[in-house]
């Protein structure tokens, strides 16, 4: 069904309301059918798929969504789906780690024909959180691979692990753009 409703709005060539997409999913629908679409909308938006214009009225949504893929040097590149890549330097990242599907907007940069910024991680691509653990003043820290973010690790008996180990971890919760909490999921 949402499949349905983006593609009457990719092939309307215009913003609709709530009710022109319901009859164009459904021949005549009632006040049940109708919901349906408001809920799927919603899901839409908060996926980045659909947005609202000014006049209140459901589009495709013009901020991009796709795939980040980070480059060693710290910069990396949002691959949508549909055309061309765009450059994200590192200091557009905002938090965003290699795989993760997120959102940007499109900037004016003179260096580059297609910059971006990200705007937000849609989804963590949690494989990526795999890091090295050292010690700094006695207290266990966490390298992320590829990545510069700190991590506040979440760990009961930090004397089972080694300088050096090799960890997958587990995101609990987003501090910041720059800062997540994580605990150890497992050694590799």
């Amino acid at each position: 069904m949402k499949e349905e409703i983006l593609n009457v709005l990719k092939h309307a060539g215009r913003s609709l309301d709530l009710m022109e997409i319901a009859y164009a999913v459904y021949n005549n629908p009632g006040a049940k059918e109708i919901g349906i679409v408001s809920s799927l909308l919603s899901t839409l938006i908060s996926d980045y798929e659909v947005e609202i214009n000014r006049k209140g009225k459901y589009q495709i949504c013009t901020l991009v969504r796709g795939r980040l893929a980070l480059n060693p040097k710290g910069f990396g590149f949002v691959c949508p789906d549909e055309g061309d890549d765009f450059h994200i330097s590192r200091n557009n990242l905002n938090g965003a780690l290699d795989g993760d599907i997120v959102v940007m907007e499109k900037i004016n940069d003179p260096q580059y024909k297609n910059e971006g910024r990200i705007l937000k991680v849609v989804k963590r691509n949690a494989a990526n959180l795999v890091g090295e653990i050292y010690f700094d003043n006695g207290q266990i820290k966490i390298k992320l691979n590829g990545s510069d973010m700190k991590v506040n690790l979440e760990v009961e008996d930090p004397n089972q692990y080694v300088a050096g180990q090799i960890v997958l971890l587990e995101e609990t919760k987003v501090v910041n753009k720059k800062t997540i909490n994580a605990k150890i999921k497992a050694t590799i």
